[in-house]
């Protein structure tokens, strides 16, 4: 079984590490790859449509973009990492 798809809303700083994560994928769904920093919460959402396929999956190292989902200027990644936040019916997977 494979997802219809998932966005990597990433930062230019994860750039070395996205060979690991791509070999990871491969074979079990499609992915995009965005590394543009978020200034709103639907920056993330209007990307992963762009791409061409559906996907409700978002998964992102983004500080920004979780602060903007969680209402919270102090929230962390060190706190949220791994965290799933559904936020306007797309899942979002933190990492850190």
């Amino acid at each position: 079984m494979t997802f219809p798809g998932i966005h990597l809303q990433l930062t230019p700083e994860d750039k070395p590490y996205i060979h690991s994560l791509k070999q990871l994928l491969q074979g079990r769904c499609r992915a995009s790859v965005n590394y543009d920093p978020v200034v709103t919460a639907m920056d993330a959402l209007f990307r992963s449509q762009k791409n061409g396929h559906e996907t409700k999956y978002i998964v992102t190292t983004s500080e920004k973009l979780l602060r903007l989902i969680t209402h919270n200027d102090k929230a962390s990644l060190d706190d949220f990492a791994g965290s799933i936040i559904t936020h306007m019916g797309y899942e979002h997977l933190f990492l850190s």
